[in-house]
């Protein structure tokens, strides 16, 4: 497993890792976790969509066409 530790990533075994504080404590009332696990252009894309973003919607008309 990798670990972020002193501004360092390090890669440690699972089995000695320790868990100190629950999720609810890390993070607040309807924090967006999407944040930690999806970049910032996959959110910003997904919200563009959403909305009804013309260039968002060219965008994937693009790589779709590129693909095939």
């Amino acid at each position: 497993m990798t670990i972020l530790y002193n501004k360092e990533f390090i890669e440690v075994n699972y089995k000695r890792i320790k868990l100190e504080l629950k999720a609810s404590e890390l993070y607040p009332e309807g924090y967006d976790l999407n944040q930690l696990f999806i970049s910032y252009k996959e959110r910003k894309l997904e919200k563009d969509i959403e909305r009804g973003s013309k260039k968002a919607l060219k965008e994937i008309k693009k790589e779709t066409s590129r693909v095939i």
